[in-house]
């Protein structure tokens, strides 16, 4: 399966930063697909030089067992995310 068009373009601008995919599938209830990288999304960089859609969300878990960040498509139920670290 491949990650939607919403989302497309963050997967291309964080595997051309030299992100990776850790895991991948439908890895979240809610979510149909979803890509977990193995670092941290440049979110602040994906917020001001990308133009997503209007369906493309920021999603944040600060669960202790298990820290992530990253956006998810309300269209499509895919998502795309890796860690965070707290400060």
């Amino acid at each position: 399966m491949e990650i939607c068009v919403h989302l497309k373009q963050i997967f291309t601008f964080e595997l051309e930063r030299g992100n990776a995919i850790q895991h991948e599938g439908q890895l979240w209830t809610k979510m149909e697909y979803s890509i977990y990288l193995e670092k941290p999304l440049d979110m602040e960089t994906i917020r001001k030089t990308l133009q997503l859609d209007k369906c493309v969300k920021q999603l944040k878990s600060d669960d202790p067992h298990f820290f992530m960040e990253g956006f998810y498509c309300e269209k499509c139920k895919h998502n795309i995310d890796g860690p965070f670290y707290l400060k």
